[in-house]
Order: C-alpha cells, then sequence, then structure tokens
C-alpha cells in the first residue's frame, strides 16, 4: 500500500510539473500574441455593395491578421471602425494616431454608446 502511495505522488509531481510549464507557455504565448497584436495593422475585410448602403450597416470589425474585435465597422471613419468617444477635441484611431472631431459644433458632453463621431450610428444594432 505505502509502495502504490508513494508511486502516485511521485505520478502527481511529475503531472504537476508538467501543468505548470504548460501554463508558462501558455502566459508566454499570450504575451506574444499581444505584441504581434499592438504591431497589427489591423486589416479588416472588404465591406460588399449591398452592406456599404445598409442604413443599419451592422459588420463587425474583427482584423483578418489578429482576429482582435473593435466593434462595429464605420464607412466615414479613417480606420473603418465605429468611435464613440473623444478626448480634447480628438478621437484615437484604433492604430493610436489621433484625428480631429469631424464636426466643428460638436460637444463632447454629448457622447456615449448611442451614436458613433463618425456615422452616429449606435452600439447597439439591431
Amino acid at each position: 500500500m505505502v509502495k502504490i502511495v508513494q508511486k502516485i505522488s511521485e505520478e502527481g509531481k511529475v503531472i504537476k510539473k508538467r501543468i505548470e510549464l504548460v501554463e508558462r507557455d501558455i502566459s508566454e504565448l499570450e504575451e506574444d500574441l499581444k505584441s504581434i497584436a499592438s504591431k497589427c495593422p489591423h486589416e479588416f475585410r472588404e465591406l460588399t455593395d449591398k452592406e456599404k448602403v445598409d442604413r443599419w450597416m451592422s459588420v463587425d470589425a474583427h482584423c483578418l491578421i489578429c482576429d482582435n474585435g473593435f466593434g462595429w465597422r464605420c464607412i466615414k471613419s479613417p480606420d473603418h471602425v465605429c468611435h464613440y468617444y473623444s478626448n480634447d477635441g480628438k478621437v484615437e484611431l484604433i492604430d493610436g494616431t489621433k484625428v480631429d472631431v469631424p464636426w466643428s459644433d460638436y460637444d463632447a458632453k454629448y457622447e456615449s454608446e448611442d451614436g458613433c463621431i463618425f456615422c452616429g450610428m449606435p452600439d447597439e444594432r439591431k
């Protein structure tokens, strides 16, 4: 009985060590993925002609390269993604660059997920 318990204990230590190594590998791969995603040029699939004229154009913005999601596609936004908030009259695009809010009479106190700064569409689509 003692030998069985010792063998199980030794096997448990081996399994625990393997799990720790796998968890470390996963952590390293997650960090690699974050690094790759931060440098990704973020490309989206082409919109169809029908999508371009659809009033509710509800196409999600998932990068074809890194698979990160950025909400909804936007025809009027410089990076083709809807943005709902600005800071000091600037909108931060997904690549980190900042562009001016496109409306001269824009008032930031009305910003919400109820309307993209560029196209006016809500975050909650039909």
